[in-house]
């Protein structure tokens, strides 16, 4: 039957195969078990069915009674049903304040289910119990269910050491029996998946509390939100895009073990002093994968690959846009199979640079990493403070067909030295900027006044575009730093059908620099129908070609192009020959 059953001590108890019935209009239940009792639930479904047809809502607010234990909010179990067609179902549920054992909201049993065939399904769950219970846990079969036009948010609090949510193993939302189902969201400091979950929208993993942190992968139980692997293979594909992580997280999130997302995946702390580390684990995604953060993101001797397809990267730091927010890469790999990798911050990467901070003064700084984006671009943006706005040493960037590779930082400071907008190093002169059809594009500033602050420095780097694509560079060092050349070139910088453009500007030394550097051959050259064209404005030369310990700067078209260089020799010598060629 139904009651209010003081026996059993249940605000409302609905069993035995009895139901609740409405057609188009509201069933609205409220319920507070008895004090001083154990099994004192707010709201019981027993065995029974709560069914609205039409477009009429369901709404149950459960409050259990406080007192021995087990004293749940809600509890829907042993084949149970709240079914409706188009109205919302929402459930709120507050365990026993002094029990222990004592959940928000408890959905089990075989054949027990909450469907909503075309409306939204919301879900709250609060275990307020000094001895611990679960916000919400779904268990032994039970499942929630949508239509593709419905959605699913699930928001649990646990206490003690129990989870905010809990879909136990042979629990599920949106079964595969079924189909997709719409849009899911779970918002909790703790959310364990041992059951599946699948839709056709979106899925949102958040913690409650903004400021808690966050693993990925691996087996993590500690105090901050973890999804771990064996959760993430839970996702079932289907998704439109998974986000993990708030609007306004600001945690750190650490990656902890190999993940693979099979649907376009944003990770995400972008407010204040949130960050990532992948911490030498691996990431695959489909679609894309964005990670989205306001403070620093480190990807350490990790790769970044597709899944299947092609995969879309989007390192975004200093997404609150308050300044502070680095990339830095670390014996990394990312390989996108033809999609395109986007390095930069702000609200917009694509426009906006990361930006250094104190602790990571380099706006962006690649070491020892490959990056290889196949027919997509590359794209990097990066403001160093008191360093270097793009920092690439000793790594290969790479594109195919028609990608592009473009960068572009800038730089400031009054501390230390070689504050370069963009500065491209390699040692062992083994390092490659590639193309082919596509072009590359590198511009860098500097402000600085210190010492070798350049506005883009290519040093044991080489720069090729094999096909018929061009190479322009613009540098400028405004700040006055004694060697502060706009543009300096050690190494090579070759297209075979394209042009070369290099403009540099430079308030105290060259404006454009082609320095043979010891032991390396400074060249500038095209190979096929391909002119360079170099304009320089500085003050002690505007354009220089120059050699060191016998190695001549060299300048030259092998093939048909021609050769353009403009000097005005205003302040100094508009060109200089100091050892060089031009051919």
């Amino acid at each position: 039957g139904i009651s209010n059953n003081t026996t059993l001590s249940h605000g409302i108890y609905v069993s035995g195969g009895s139901s609740i019935n409405s057609e188009n209009g509201i069933i609205s239940m409220n319920g507070t078990g008895s004090a001083n009792t154990s099994q004192s639930h707010g709201i019981w479904i027993d065995a029974g069915i709560v069914r609205s047809t039409g477009t009429g809502e369901i709404s149950l607010t459960g409050n259990a009674g406080t007192g021995g234990v087990s004293n749940n909010g809600i509890v829907v179990s042993r084949g149970s049903q709240i079914i409706s067609d188009s109205g919302t179902i929402a459930l709120t549920g507050n365990g026993g304040a002094t029990t222990s054992n004592s959940y928000g909201i408890s959905i089990d049993g075989l054949n027990t289910f909450i469907v909503s065939k075309s409306g939204n399904i919301n879900i709250t769950g609060n275990a307020l119990a000094a001895g611990g219970g679960y916000g919400i846990y779904i268990y032994d079969n039970a499942y929630l269910r949508t239509a593709t036009t419905g959605n699913i948010s699930l928001i649990g609090k646990g206490s003690g050491t129990f989870d905010g949510i809990n879909i136990a193993t042979n629990a599920a939302i949106n079964p595969v029996a079924f189909g997709a189902g719409g849009s899911v969201s779970l918002t909790a400091d703790e959310i364990n998946l041992a059951g599946i979950i699948q839709g056709s929208g979106t899925l949102l993993l958040q913690p409650q509390t903004p400021s808690l942190g966050v693993t990925i992968g691996g087996i993590i139980a500690d105090s901050r939100f973890n999804l771990n692997s064996s959760e993430i293979k839970n996702i079932l594909p289907g998704f439109a895009q998974i986000t993990i992580g708030r609007t306004d997280s600001s945690g750190a999130i650490s990656v902890a073990g190999n993940a693979s997302f099979n649907a376009p995946t944003m990770v995400q702390s972008p407010v204040g002093a949130g960050s990532i580390n992948t911490a030498g684990y691996n990431i695959a995604g489909t679609g894309s994968l964005t990670l989205k953060f306001g403070d620093t993101i480190a990807v350490n001797n990790s790769t970044i690959s597709p899944v299947t397809g092609t995969l879309d990267v989007t390192l975004n730091a200093d997404a609150d846009g308050n300044k502070a927010g680095a990339i830095a890469l670390t014996g990394a790999t990312i390989n996108t199979s033809n999609g395109n990798i986007t390095i930069g911050g702000g609200s917009n990467p694509l426009t906006n640079s990361a930006y250094g901070t104190t602790t990571n003064p380099r706006g962006v700084n690649i070491l020892s990493s490959k990056l290889d984006a196949g027919s997509g671009n590359i794209l990097i943006r990066g403001t160093g403070v008191n360093g270097r706005g793009v920092s690439i040493e000793s790594s290969n960037l790479q594109v195919t067909g028609t990608g592009d590779i473009t960068l572009n930082g800038s730089a400031s400071g009054t501390l230390g030295s070689f504050n370069t907008g963009v500065f491209l190093y390699d040692v062992a002169s083994n390092s490659t900027l590639s193309s082919v059809n596509g072009n590359i594009n590198i511009e860098g500033n500097t402000n600085s006044s210190q010492s070798d602050s350049r506005g883009v420095e290519i040093s044991g780097f080489k720069l090729q575009a094999t096909g018929t694509g061009n190479i322009q560079v613009t540098g400028s060092s405004t700040g006055g730093a004694v060697n502060g050349s706009g543009i300096t070139i050690n190494q090579l910088l070759s297209t075979a059908g394209g042009n070369i453009n290099l403009t540099g500007t430079s308030s105290s030394q060259i404006g454009v620099d082609i320095n043979s550097a010891n032991g390396v051959t400074a060249i500038v050259e095209t190979t096929g129908t391909g002119n360079i064209a170099i304009t320089g404005t500085g003050l002690t030369n505007d354009v220089a070609l120059r050699k060191n310990t016998g190695n001549n700067a060299r300048l030259e078209t092998l093939g048909t192009g021609n050769i353009t260089i403009v000097g005005t020799g205003t302040s100094g010598e508009g060109i200089a020959l100091t050892g060089g060629s031009i051919n």
